[in-house]
């Protein structure tokens, strides 16, 4: 048998059976009378036997999200699927299988119904390289780089490389395309060889990709399309975070994937003077950081076990098998960094760096949050820089955080002055901290103490003390 809450799913199931009932029998005219008018939004689909879709109401929508969850709860390939897949299937399976089934669904006959439905899912799973456009160096020189499993590519070299599938998918779609127009009498396409156009979808994705200088690749384990971009995007977007750590400073704040927030090279203003006279003005700037000739050789030699340590972490999140937990807690906190460097506003980047600090080195309960970060921050960078005595930079921490404080509880905010402090400072500590972590999580790590209670603990002989 299918492992479920059988009592929650029959439940549901019965539930949204007799809406179905119930709405069917209504009369065109009550239909059109019912309150509220959204219950009528609420449908099944239409299937082969059934040519019109089958309203259910608002309740039974509900409860066709809750039956799903609840699948979802004891699927034991929940990580392959994509949420919005489960419902579609699920809908198809409340039509088919239970008020088209010409006869009582038994408890055996739902089991069976659930594992077609698990086979059916199953189907869908695809093993997909997803290529993703973004901004990193300004240099094309060498043509690709990797971070772990991710391969950066330019543009023109990947589109140069790409160039005999895209005809291929370009005279696959012309074939299918005019197979439909010739049914319906209508002229046949050319292909862009014999002097038609190209195909509206392969314009606007050449003119997407294009404008920008690199392309992203990274293959993620079978799943459900949606799992598998989500995946993708994570895991790109993770290696930039970790070269932003490796290059630091301003160069971050222009790194990024294509989709989301991204600061344009060529920008315009128009603005207006209170007599009506248009004031316009317009600047560029390059595409990418530059780094200078070499820069591969260099960031591949001195970061190499940062990089190798940081690749074997991306590839986790090319399957469902999710890191172990001081990797999670290093993964959640680059991310903070990363969406740090990219915010212009400086106390809500000065928020997101201590939000890095306190993922990475805050375990158990909440108590002297303060305190333990100060303490555990100073014992990962320590070191770092033997012009910056171990006083001083503990003292900055406490003035850190109290300014975050400031910032997120204080009636008014704190100066300019102080928040550019905040920024290039959160961004020292959180940079560094991220490296000095690496080190210490790869070394718990080989010792089979990868959870947040070996963390705390190392945090504490670190110290030589235990914390209050």
């Amino acid at each position: 048998m299918y492992s479920i809450d059988y009592e929650k799913a029959w439940e549901h199931i019965q539930f949204i059976a007799n809406e179905a009932v119930r709405f069917a029998k209504m009369p065109a005219e009550e239909l059109l009378k019912h309150e509220p008018k959204q219950d009528l939004m609420h449908m099944l689909p239409a299937v082969t036997d059934k040519k019109s879709p089958t309203i259910i109401g608002a309740a039974a929508g509900a409860r066709v999200l809750d039956f799903c969850d609840l699948y979802h709860e004891y699927s034991e390939n929940r990580d392959h699927y994509d949420r919005d897949v489960v419902v579609k299937e699920v809908k198809k399976m409340l039509i088919e299988d239970i008020l088209l089934a010409g006869r009582d669904i038994e408890d055996d006959d739902l089991s069976a119904i659930l594992v077609k439905l698990t086979a059916t899912l199953d189907r869908k799973s695809l093993g997909l390289t997803h290529h993703i456009p973004c901004v990193t160096v300004h240099e094309t020189n060498p043509h690709w780089f990797a971070i772990g499993p991710v391969r950066f590519t330019e543009t023109a070299q990947f589109l140069a490389d790409k160039q005999q599938a895209i005809l291929e998918w370009e005279n696959d779609h012309i074939e299918k395309t005019n197979a439909a127009r010739s049914q319906s009498g209508m002229e046949l396409l050319k292909t862009a060889a014999d002097g038609g156009e190209i195909s509206p979808y392969l314009r606007a994705n050449s003119e997407f990709f294009s404008s920008f200088p690199w392309i992203a690749s990274v293959w993620i384990d079978p799943c459900h399309s949606g799992v598998s971009r989500e995946r993708a995007i994570s895991t790109v977007q993770s290696a930039i975070d970790l070269l932003c750590v490796a290059t630091r400073g301003e160069r971050g704040r222009r790194m990024r994937i294509g989709y989301g927030a991204m600061e344009p090279t060529q920008k315009a203003w128009l603005s207006e003077t209170h007599e009506g006279r248009l004031l316009f003005s317009h600047s560029s700037s390059m595409r990418g950081v530059a780094m200078g000739d070499g820069w591969a050789e260099v960031i591949g030699h001195n970061w190499k076990w940062f990089f190798t340590i940081g690749g074997h972490l991306l590839h986790a999140l090319t399957t469902d098998k999710a890191p172990a937990p001081i990797w999670r807690r290093y993964l959640e906190a680059l991310r903070w960094y990363g969406e740090a460097i990219r915010d212009d506003h400086l106390p809500s980047q000065i928020a997101k760096y201590s939000a890095c600090m306190e993922r990475l080195v805050i375990t158990g309960k909440g108590n002297n949050v303060s305190r333990k970060l100060v303490f555990r921050m100073a014992l990962l960078l320590k070191g770092t820089n033997s012009k910056y005595p171990q006083e001083e930079l503990e003292s900055d921490l406490v003035k850190f955080y109290d300014l975050r404080c400031e910032i997120m509880h204080g009636d008014d905010l704190p100066d300019a002055r102080r928040l550019e402090w905040g920024g290039t400072y959160g961004d020292y500590f959180c940079a560094n901290g991220l490296i000095g972590a690496m080190d210490l999580f790869h070394c718990l790590t080989t010792k089979n103490q990868a959870t947040d209670v070996s963390l705390g603990v190392a945090f504490d002989r670190l110290g030589r003390k235990k914390m209050p």
